[in-house]
């Protein structure tokens, strides 16, 4: 599915499906069908469990139009114009329905639960900086951040948000693998190692 790559750290929202104009046709599936802007065709959108499915229909007769469904190598101008057209609805949906998932949440909920973790925020002027304590000793032994890609990775673009972790030399060396973890961003690269947090992180 051409749209997953965009979707990857995105959660379906169902109220806001709802309020675009989709219908809930089952447990978790939603429908909606849209005109397009070439005149006698629309795409039906079905959102199931995540996965969405795309049907293009010629009117009136309400017959599916195969060649959308060609590899995108294939057909002519006027294939291409629907696809475009698919495409820029598709855009409106993802925008209009789905919201970036905070993985940073998931982290705090299980730092808080399985470690009786206290979260604070120190710096008034940085209110997405959160420090993690031990809750025997009040020790540091992380810091979540939101900081820009590049300052851990030169080629990646956007933001990103980081957990530095505090962990025993020897093991930090054995962790860094420059995808997920990374020589701690701020802080003694010796003692600390910065992971990203995102849908590859592994809680335990």
């Amino acid at each position: 599915m051409r749209y997953l790559d965009s979707l990857v750290q995105k959660q379906f929202i169902p109220s806001l499906a709802l309020k675009f104009g989709f219908k809930k046709t089952g447990p978790e599936t939603f429908e909606i069908n849209q005109p397009l802007k070439t005149s006698d065709f629309e795409v039906q959108i079905i959102i199931d469990h995540n996965e969405i499915k795309l049907t293009v229909f010629e009117l009136p007769e309400r017959l599916e139009y195969l060649p959308f469904n060609l590899n995108e190598d294939e057909g002519g101008s006027f294939v291409n114009q629907i696809r475009s057209e698919v495409d820029e609805m598709m855009h409106q949906v993802i925008e209009s329905c789905y919201q970036l998932k905070d993985f940073r949440k998931i982290v705090f909920d299980f730092v808080r639960a399985e470690l009786n973790t206290k979260l604070e925020t120190p710096w008034a002027k940085h209110p997405e900086l959160y420090v993690m304590k031990t809750a025997n000793r009040q020790k540091w032994y992380g810091l979540m951040m939101r900081v820009p890609y590049k300052l851990l990775d030169s080629q990646q673009p956007g933001i990103v948000d980081v957990l530095n972790l505090k962990a025993p030399p020897l093991q930090i060396v054995d962790l860094i693998d420059h995808q997920t973890f990374y020589p701690a961003y701020h802080m003694n690269k010796k003692h600390w190692v910065s992971v990203i947090v995102d849908e590859k992180i592994n809680l335990e």
